[in-house]
């Protein structure tokens, strides 16, 4: 969807307004909360997935790919967090290499260095011209991120309208060391598409003469289509999973292949045996599975796929949804693979799971003092109280543990009394109103269970005391809730969108009672939406954007009605924008970072006007900084660690 037709067509859907449906669930990526998480974990296609030395290394083809352009691997303690890990960008093409269309890396550890694998072409949708490429990267000692990496060149540049590659290593005895996996164009008529094995003389070489064609979609279910093959290799055995049908319907599914060959012959297509039937389809909100990538739990003890699925039937096919499940073998040592689990549902993490305590936003009050919320493993929140330039901790009041739930948001309005929204993974949120130092607690609403939708963020008019809820769905709509001053009653609830590819990702209230809805496009793309006092109707909408590798993250509003968004970057960097009133302007623009290990998490202004911008860091660590009133500069940085 371009941005333009976002800022226009809004004016419009905002007046389709409707009580709170029931759909699929959130676009964004989710940290771990406590032992539970829920799908989807992130955005994006082509997933895959490499556990090496305590880190999850993610890469898939998407918008941090800069339209294709580029091969970034995104890292992350935890599983579920890996789509949305701090990304190094480890390749960008350089003169005479091919720059378009970079789809399906694949990170592997061969002989003791890594290697990356990936399809691209020499221009713009070329797609018949797609051709196999290798990076040669350092030794497994070192972390891939780290480099260097150098380009190796075609696999075999006699073969072209070929995507999908992934590496595995052959048994001792096998004719060659390393095998490729690859679909190609069947020359056919109709057109179709074909799994390939070829045997590697070295990792960066096929042997053209070894090519051999293992199926075609010669069963139903299959349509035209077999593609995006991935090995996966338990017991002794090799499997190769694949796809089958028109990606962008929830039609799309997997399918397996076996090999049975007893030896080594990976290259008799008679050695592998054809499951009938797909092994892994569609299940409620989870449409369109495929694309699967195979790990394990940090422990080793368990096995986990992570797999793209389809937003809804004829969706954006570049931008799905991201998730993740674990899954078995038989008494055979087979993979049983069961049923996609549905958006929305409660999972626990991966065994070994060691996720650090980490911040989720911030807010300020009339009396200038921030209060910070933390989020922990077990389940509990913290809601810590600052000076007003965050030297020093001025109270620390701990909540729950509570199971299933999350601490999502604070906000905090002229009455200095935080409101807290809590998450569920039913698709509930829970509206805490605190006492003014966060000791107490003066009212608890619940709201839900929505099936697939999520609070996403909350925010309190600075002059009404009013909390607006910002609710997310992953199909694009959000809906906003103007709520009592303590939360317990709904005033109005209003929708907007869909919107393929947009995420309401925050929502902020200046003195003049109006809300404003930070938008998040997959591409870097932000919108930033004026809303009447109580939500219902839109009364500005401008986009800017798309930046590479940026992803809005966070508003609020002074107490002079001018908001700060809070961007951040793959990279560790962030990027603090002053606005005009509306968010039709911008007034100033400052990028603090990178900073290795360390995102950008939220922003908050107090009755001072000086913005308060949080960093979370994967170690447990958070920074908070006191900016200048336009943000152009910091005047004070504490970094404070959860017990």
């Amino acid at each position: 969807m371009k941005t333009k037709t976002f800022a226009t067509c809004i004016a419009v859907l905002a007046l389709l307004a409707l009580t709170l449906p029931t759909h699929p669930s959130p676009a964004h990526a989710q940290q771990a909360h406590g032992p539970i998480f829920s799908n989807p974990i992130g955005r994006g296609g082509d997933p895959y997935i490499v556990h090496w030395n305590g880190a999850y290394y993610y890469m898939d083809t998407d918008a941090d790919n800069a339209g294709g352009s580029r091969i970034l691997i995104r890292t992350s303690p935890t599983l579920e967090g890996a789509p949305s890990g701090q990304g190094s960008v480890i390749w960008t093409p350089g003169s005479g290499q091919p720059g378009f269309d970079i789809w399906d890396a694949s990170l592997h550890d061969l002989g003791g260095v890594w290697y990356m694998y990936f399809a691209a072409d020499g221009c713009s949708g070329c797609y018949s011209n797609h051709t196999i490429y290798a990076l040669k990267g350092p030794s497994d000692a070192a972390d891939p991120t780290q480099g260097p990496w150098t380009f190796a060149g075609a696999v075999d540049p006699t073969i072209s309208d070929v995507i999908g590659p992934d590496v595995f290593v052959a048994p001792q005895g096998a004719p060659y060391p390393y095998y490729m996996v690859y679909n190609h164009d069947l020359n056919v008529s109709p057109p179709g598409e074909g799994i390939y094995i070829a045997g590697m003389t070295s990792p960066t070489a096929l042997a053209h003469t070894s090519i051999t064609l293992l199926t075609t979609p010669n069963q139903t279910w299959e349509d035209k289509t077999t593609e995006g093959p991935r090995v996966l290799q338990h017991g002794g055995k090799t499997f190769i999973t694949y796809m089958g049908n028109e990606y962008y319907t929830c039609d799309y599914a997997m399918g397996l292949l076996t090999f049975t060959g007893g030896g080594s012959d990976f290259l008799n297509a008679a050695n592998w045996a054809k499951h009938n039937g797909p092994v892994f389809a569609q299940n409620g909100n989870a449409c369109g599975p495929g694309r699967t990538t195979f790990t394990t739990s940090p422990d080793g003890t368990q096995s986990w796929m992570v797999y793209e699925s389809n937003v809804n039937a004829g969706s954006n096919a570049y931008y799905r949804d991201i998730l993740a499940q674990s899954f078995s073998y038989d008494s055979n040592g087979n993979p049983v693979f069961g049923a996609p689990i549905q958006k929305g549902t409660a999972l626990n993490v991966p065994s070994g799971e060691n996720a650090a305590p980490h911040v989720v936003g911030v807010a300020v009050g009339a009396d200038n003092q921030p209060r910070v919320l933390w989020d922990y493993p077990d389940g509990h929140i913290g809601v810590w109280t600052f000076s007003s330039d965050g030297s020093q901790v001025v109270s620390k009041h701990n909540y729950g543990p509570l199971t299933n739930w999350w601490g999502q948001g604070i906000a905090v309005g002229a009455d200095n009394q935080p409101r807290v929204l809590w998450d569920n993974a039913d698709g509930s949120v829970s509206v805490w109103d605190l006492s003014g130092d966060a000791g107490s607690v003066l009212k608890t609403t619940t709201y839900g269970p929505y099936s697939g939708w999520y609070g996403q963020a909350i925010g309190v008019g600075k002059n009404d005391n009013l909390p607006r809820v910002l609710w997310d769905n992953t199909d694009g709509t959000v809906s906003v809730w103007d709520l009592s001053s303590d939360g317990s009653s709904q005033l109005k609830a209003t929708n907007y969108g869909p919107f393929d590819g947009w995420t309401g990702q925050s929502i902020a209230v200046g003195q003049d009672n109006l809300p404003r809805v930070l938008w998040d496009y997959v591409d870097g793309t932000i919108s930033l939406r004026e809303l009447s006092g109580d939500g219902s109707s839109q009364l500005k909408a401008t986009d800017y954007g798309p930046f590479t590798g940026w992803n809005g993250q966070s508003i609020d509003v002074g107490y002079d009605n001018l908001p700060r968004v809070a961007w951040d970057n793959v990279d560790g960097a962030v990027s603090v924008w002053e606005y005009s009133s509306d968010g039709g302007g911008q007034l100033t623009a400052t990028d603090y970072g990178p900073f290795s290990g360390w995102s950008g998490r939220s922003i908050a202004v107090g009755q001072d006007n000086l913005p308060r911008a949080l960093w979370d860091n994967t170690n447990g660590t958070a920074s908070l900084w006191t900016l200048s009133s336009d943000g152009t500069s910091k005047t004070a940085a504490y970094d404070y660690t959860a017990p």
